[in-house]
């Protein structure tokens, strides 16, 4: 349940990102190529979400909605 639960986080901050920047993906493999090419996204936010997905803690979980959030300046 831990890892689906990451695997969500990162999968609702790629959407937000993608939205953000009107881009369609046409399937889940090929969402993290499509936040790779966005233009307007977080500094090294694919590098947050594998930190993350790869160690699953507070830390690397707070880093990676920190910086969406001041992304998004909420």
């Amino acid at each position: 349940m831990k890892v689906r639960a990451a695997a969500e986080i990162v999968y609702c901050c790629y959407r937000i990102i993608l939205q953000e920047n009107e881009i369609l993906f046409p399937c889940n493999r090929r969402l993290e190529e499509a936040v790779s090419g966005a233009p307007d996204k977080p500094e090294h936010i694919i590098e947050l979400s594998n930190g993350f997905i790869k160690h699953m803690n507070d830390e690397t979980a707070d880093k990676l909605v920190h910086t969406l959030k001041e992304w998004m300046k909420i």
